[in-house]
């Protein structure tokens, strides 16, 4: 495994728990990529003070970048 397979299995982890309507606009094409993509050994724990950012993989925040700039960004964020 690589570190993709652990970002996709972190970013699996993070996507649920959103709540239904933001996860309903990702894709199910994409959600699928990263279901059969993840580490399914690799086990990713939220800490109680939800810092993700002082564990999360690199990768994780690209992959986590990318579905929040093409899904679930408005339009005004957009443009910023």
């Amino acid at each position: 495994m690589n570190n993709y397979n652990n970002a996709f299995a972190e970013a699996f982890v993070i996507l649920n728990l959103l709540n239904e309507e933001e996860y309903n606009k990702i894709p199910s094409e994409m959600l699928n990529v990263i279901s059969s993509n993840m580490n399914k050994e690799y086990y990713y724990e939220i800490q109680d003070d939800f810092n993700l950012d002082s564990n999360m993989l690199v990768e994780t925040k690209a992959i986590l970048f990318n579905i929040f700039r093409d899904y679930l960004c408005t339009e005004e964020q957009k443009k910023k």
